[in-house]
């Protein structure tokens, strides 16, 4: 979740949906094409956090 409670999958921008990951990853950033192994590290637990989450909601109300 976001701070504001919305779901990270939930995009209130324009942004594909791997730029999305990457700003709620690493929000004090500004989006880049290159990460460092640390950086795409963590960009890849939020995805799967995100992903994980989305999939409990959509079970839970299936």
């Amino acid at each position: 979740m976001q701070a504001d409670s919305t779901p990270v999958w939930v995009s209130k921008n324009n942004f594909t949906w791997p730029a999305t990951i990457q700003q709620k990853a690493l929000p004090d950033q500004d989006f880049q094409t290159t990460l460092t192994p640390e950086q795409e590290l963590h960009v890849l637990e939020v995805l799967f956090d995100a992903l994980g989450r989305f999939l409990g909601a959509r079970e839970s109300t299936s």
